[in-house]
């Protein structure tokens, strides 16, 4: 069974979700070639399968995820013998690829690996269950966009301490910047 939930823009430009879904798929069900006009990632409920990006195959199984990004040529597959149930979100927006990049998530390291507790099943869930709702459908879904990118951020490899200062220092530096950016323009007017 395919669930897919097609989501109004919202009038968001910074981030806004296409599309969500899950399936649990057939034995060698496969997707591709083929190529996206936004950013798309799916999350392995159970079993297992393939994602291929240009010269790279990458065997996943449940609790991995995959990234894919617009315009570039993605091919998946489930496993002939235990195929995989996932679920996915698809996004766009002036932001999309900065919030990935928090994250840790690129063309170029576009797997993740998420066994902390369940907060990734439960967000799905939600998801799919927000097709019931009447009026706020899509500001909901808009909410657990943020929290499932919040918890891809959390778990992201590679943030080390040293990264933690340089964001900050960035930040205060850029706050710094702003600051005085205003005062200058207060002392012209």
């Amino acid at each position: 069974m395919i669930e897919f939930i097609p989501v109004k823009r919202l009038d968001n430009t910074d981030l806004y979700m296409c599309q969500c879904g899950s399936e649990a798929c057939e034995p060698s069900h496969y997707y591709g070639p083929a190529v996206r006009d936004h950013y798309l990632i799916h999350y392995i409920h159970s079993g297992k399968g393939f994602f291929q990006v240009g010269q790279k195959t990458y065997h996943l199984e449940k609790g991995n995820g995959f990234l894919i990004c617009p315009n570039v040529i993605t091919y998946y597959e489930a496993d002939a013998q235990d195929p995989w149930h996932y679920s996915w979100v698809g996004f766009s927006g002036l932001k999309a690829e900065a919030y990935l990049k928090l994250a840790h998530l690129t063309m170029d390291n576009p797997i993740f690996k998420y066994d902390r507790d369940d907060a990734m099943e439960n967000i799905f869930k939600e998801m799919m269950s927000a097709i019931n709702f009447d009026k706020g459908r899509d500001m909901r879904l808009m909410g657990l966009l943020w929290m499932f990118l919040s918890q891809l951020v959390e778990i992201s490899s590679g943030s080390s301490s040293e990264d933690k200062y340089e964001d900050r220092k960035n930040f205060y530096f850029d706050e710094s910047n702003d600051f005085d950016v205003s005062l200058s323009l207060a002392s012209e007017g």
